[in-house]
């Protein structure tokens, strides 16, 4: 284990800034892990009202950039993991002890079930054999590869 690490927040332009340290097209020497806090937003919400509207779209605007890196990036789905928050409202800094070590422990289960299914040297295998086809493919072409090994 390294014997240090460093813990990023986005801010506010991108709440999710692992594009800054995980370089695509290379194989990394060390993972870059993703935790994302929340629920999961790959279905539809109906916004009850003009503030939650309102709401919806700075928040449609802030994770933009982050959701269309994710997506060109398949193998991001392998170092991400989400931490489900509900019914805990994680921002807030007034939040009773109670939910506060409950939300700590939820983190740590799904912190620890993530490493547990992490494949390092299958992550490293993908992202060689992407590299590989990356540079294999005339300049602008589009960056569709077949043959990399399945995302387990």
């Amino acid at each position: 284990l390294p014997r240090e690490c460093v813990l990023v927040d986005g801010g506010t332009m991108t709440p999710f800034p692992i594009d800054v340290f995980h370089l695509p097209l290379r194989v990394p020497a060390a993972p870059t892990f993703g935790v994302r806090l929340g629920v999961d937003r790959s279905f539809a919400r109906h916004p009850r009202g003009p503030l939650q509207l309102a709401r919806s779209v700075i928040a449609a605007g802030q994770h933009r950039v982050d959701y269309d890196h994710v997506m060109e990036h398949p193998d991001y789905s392998r170092i991400v993991t989400m931490i489900p928050t509900h019914p805990y409202q994680w921002a807030d800094t007034a939040m009773p002890d109670e939910d506060r070590i409950g939300l700590f422990v939820r983190g740590a289960e799904a912190a620890c079930s993530f490493l547990r299914r992490f494949d390092w040297e299958h992550y490293k295998t993908v992202r060689r054999h992407l590299a590989n086809a990356h540079m294999a493919l005339p300049h602008g072409q589009a960056r569709e590869v077949r043959g990399v090994p399945e995302m387990r």
